[in-house]
């Protein structure tokens, strides 16, 4: 379980690994946003990353169900989910066996920035912008697909 549940997490990171970098130039380039709303769009974005952080643990502490927190926070944004991910790997794992399932668990998370990234310029300058997201939103869609196949 906790393999697929860090497939499931390398997937949604890949996905926002690849639009986030190239979101401004999207939104500058292609909507012909200006450059001082792109700012204000991402501070608002980091803003509620950081709040949906500071309350995603407790939120599952108090109401005890963590897999259907989880499974919203992905639909929402993967910041959402840092805390409940943690929590839910500790209940499935025995105590003598979490710091091995949060090892694999990163090391499939952590691997994703840079490769994303090329993925994602490649596709923009090779086939253009649709591309690029196309390719993010099927890579969320496999994974959410994961989720249900798997019952996480």
């Amino acid at each position: 379980m906790i393999l697929v549940l860090g497939f499931v997490s390398l997937l949604t990171d890949l996905s926002s690994h690849m639009i986030v970098p190239v979101l401004p130039l999207f939104l500058t380039s292609v909507l012909h946003v200006q450059v001082g709303t792109v700012g204000v769009i991402e501070g608002i974005a980091e803003s509620t990353a950081s709040v949906l952080k500071l309350f995603s643990g407790w939120i599952s502490d108090r109401f005890g169900r963590r897999k259907p927190l989880m499974v919203a926070g992905y639909g929402l944004y993967y910041a959402a989910t840092e805390g409940i991910q943690k929590a839910y790997i500790a209940d499935l794992v025995p105590e003598g066996q979490r710091g091995t399932a949060m090892g694999t668990f990163n090391a499939l998370t952590g691997v994703v920035a840079l490769p994303a990234r090329v993925l994602a310029g490649f596709l923009w300058q090779s086939f253009g912008p649709a591309a690029a997201f196309g390719v993010s939103g099927l890579l969320a869609v496999f994974a959410a697909i994961l989720m249900v196949i798997f019952r996480i």
